[in-house]
């Protein structure tokens, strides 16, 4: 395969979603909120009548990537779901004099008061950034950070971040050499493209901080795609600094493109087999990733610095097999299979559909889990079948993307003492039972699929053969469990009644 490292996005095809109109009012511009410098706002900052409007108008404020091509690559790149998280690490400098959550954003705006007023009304249609470390994950390229790696007054918007790390906590691994190199990072950058450094996460701590990286990777100008807008957009950049208020405040505004590059799992340096975390994207002037950012210059001042657009994730080609990082465990549980996974960010899926296979090869859905918000999620499957019972979860987008976890295996004792017919039953099923358990009590349940008990019995055996009514239940899949009361051993079945 003809791939090049760190090879150019050329192309991207989206999709757009709307959101409620967020208002603020009575706000003043920026430039009195720095003290070390002067008037950084190209609106006058004793006024305090200003009107800033996010989603507005409400049409297209998400703009979200479905797919795009990539130099070298034959096949689309897509976003993959990835359960991972965003963690902004910052360090004290002279500008900005402790380690306090400080971040300058630019949002697509549709109009803005003119240069120098005191009162008016900006119209972003893009939505607000509340928490850079969740928007990152947003999928949306109509917002992101201005000189992001600035630590001086020399450029209006200076700040003390010093590396964005982008943290998949179940690691992943590619499993051959089209993982390798078709998947990886994209970094998308407002305006012509900005020098910066990225590296591999490759070993993690307990608390999900790196502790170990692979080669620092140094990204030219040169090695971004084109323009990926047909027009510039106009834009407005808003600091936020807790230290001032609660609310972001209006600065500077500009009319620009973006651009992208492409950083495959070869290109930092993974092996096949080989565990990875995550990437971390540092500034220009850094020369060893260090775990310790705060050895890292602190006085960045370069006049190109890295405007990044808030999605950060992992992407591969249709032809990669990588499957979606996400901590998913199965376990046996009382004759049930128990199916637990975690999500560390709201923007990973829309739906979880759970498929199960008895030989690896062949899935049925066999239930869904609608996921809104990072957490720890479970589901039981109430009727696993007899002998191997393989998992998978796939991950399921609005706009048609999607993803497979890996797959997780349990295996079920076959019972070949207790036979029941017909199946599919209607109203009566057969029970055939060990000659051993004669004049013994057995308890008989059936559950549906929803996991709610629908009907129990208590029985005392007195033939091998005897029938079990099933009270006209309604057609589907259940399952039959036939507890031995005096040794306590259960036998499970899979059965289908059709009326």
């Amino acid at each position: 395969m003809n791939v090049h490292g760190q090879t150019s996005v050329n192309s991207i095809a989206t999709s757009g979603s709307t959101a409620n109109v967020v208002t603020y009012s009575n706000l003043k511009a920026a430039g009195l909120r720095n003290t070390s410098g002067g008037l950084i706002s190209y609106w006058d900052s004793t006024g305090s009548a200003f009107t800033v409007n996010f989603n507005a108008p409400a049409t297209i404020n998400t703009l979200s990537l479905t797919q795009m091509t990539v130099s070298g690559i034959s096949s689309s790149v897509i976003k993959m779901p990835t359960s991972g998280m965003v963690k902004i690490r910052r360090a004290t400098n002279d500008q900005v004099g402790d380690d306090r959550s400080y971040f300058n954003f630019w949002a697509a705006c549709s109009s803005i008061p003119a240069s120098g007023a005191t009162s008016g009304t900006f119209n972003f249609t893009a939505p607000e950034v509340l928490n850079p470390d969740e928007a990152f994950l947003s999928n949306n390229l109509t917002s992101g950070y201005d000189n992001i790696f600035q630590n001086t007054i020399a450029s209006p918007h200076f700040g003390n971040i010093e590396r964005i790390d982008f943290i998949i906590p179940s690691g992943l691994k590619p499993i051959n050499d089209t993982d390798r190199i078709e998947s990886g990072a994209v970094v998308f950058d407002r305006g012509g493209g900005d020098p910066f450094k990225i590296a591999a996460i490759t070993a993690v701590d307990a608390s999900n901080v790196p502790t170990a990286f692979g080669p620092l990777i140094s990204i030219a100008i040169a090695q971004f795609g084109p323009s990926l807008f047909g027009a510039g957009f106009d834009y407005g950049i808003m600091i936020n600094d807790v230290n001032y208020a609660g609310q972001s405040r209006p600065s500077t505004n500009n009319n620009q493109n973006i651009k992208g590059v492409f950083i495959s799992l070869r290109d930092f340096g993974i092996t096949v087999n080989q565990k990875f975390y995550g990437y971390a994207i540092f500034s220009d002037d850094v020369v060893t990733a260090d775990p310790d950012w705060t050895t890292y210059p602190n006085n960045s001042n370069a006049g190109s610095q890295l405007d990044p657009v808030n999605m950060l994730g992992m992407f591969k080609s249709a032809k990669s097999v990588l499957s979606v990082p996400v901590n998913f465990e199965v376990v046996k549980y009382r004759n049930q299979s128990e199916l637990n996974f975690t999500l560390y960010n709201k923007y990973v899926s829309d739906e979880v559909i759970i498929e199960r296979s008895v030989d690896g090869i062949n899935y049925t859905a066999i239930g869904s889990l609608p996921v809104a918000e990072a957490k720890d999620y479970s589901y039981n499957d109430v009727a696993p079948a007899e002998g191997n019972n393989f998992y998978r979860l796939f991950f399921k987008e609005k706009k048609g993307s999607g993803g497979y976890s890996q797959v997780k295996m349990v295996q079920f004792p076959k019972t070949k003492n207790v036979k029941v017919y017909p199946v599919p039953a209607t109203d009566v099923l057969n029970l055939v039972v060990p000659d051993n358990w004669k004049n013994e009590n057995i308890k008989v349940e059936l559950w549906n699929q929803a996991g709610h008990l629908v009907q129990q019995n208590y029985l005392k055996v007195t033939a091998a053969t005897f029938p079990l009514m099933l009270n006209k239940k309604q057609s589907g899949f259940y399952q039959l469990r036939i507890i031995n009361t005096n040794d306590q051993v259960s036998v499970i079945k899979n059965i289908t009644i059709i009326q």
